[in-house]
């Protein structure tokens, strides 16, 4: 990503809203002459993401992305993920957006969603939602275990998903994302 473009600034917060140093990472904040007032007919969301800040003296708004990022010390912003994918997991913090990557690397992978699932209000294990290319060569759950084993290799053991489940397709939302929120629950293979 370039720089931002005249009248708009990036800045990465850490949780308290205080500005990170280069290189550390925390929520990419864009503030600006161009951000929008709020989110349509979503006063609730508008006052947990919108705000005013002041830019060369301006008044401006400020929208909090929900994104994960640093600046590195030229400005450049780096991308790692959505902060609504971390999750922690028997004491690690784990980003389901890298253990999705290292899923879609793998051959015959044409889609991945990874998401926790949740016993007595914690993160019990995480479940990966696998899009093959094609039909599977052996069963779902021998599918599994040879996924499971080829992470094994590029993650530690605490990020790789409990279970495997296959299906044809990822449910999408009304403006095409993965809809994570089906997938919670839904029945895994392996």
């Amino acid at each position: 990503m370039g720089a931002p473009r005249r009248g708009t600034r990036l800045r990465i917060v850490d949780a308290e809203g205080r500005d990170c140093a280069a290189g550390v990472f925390g929520e990419v904040v864009i503030e600006g002459d161009t951000v929008a007032r709020g989110y349509y007919r979503r006063p609730d969301l508008t006052v947990a993401a919108f705000g005013a800040a002041e830019l060369g003296g301006a008044p401006v708004r400020s929208y909090r992305t929900g994104d994960e990022g640093c600046l590195d010390s030229e400005g450049m912003l780096h991308f790692r993920g959505r902060l609504d994918l971390q999750v922690k997991l028997n004491g690690f913090r784990i980003e389901l957006g890298e253990i999705e990557e290292h899923i879609r690397r793998l051959p015959d992978v044409a889609a991945v969603a990874v998401v926790a699932e949740q016993r007595d209000g914690r993160v019990a294990h995480l479940v990966a939602h696998v899009v093959p290319t094609g039909p599977l060569a052996q069963t779902p759950f021998r599918a599994g275990l040879a996924l499971k084993e080829q992470l094994r290799r590029t993650l530690p053991h605490y990020m790789i998903p409990k279970k495997i489940a296959f299906c044809e397709a990822l449910p999408l939302t009304g403006n095409g994302k993965v809809d994570r929120r089906a997938l919670v629950g839904a029945p895994a293979k392996a």
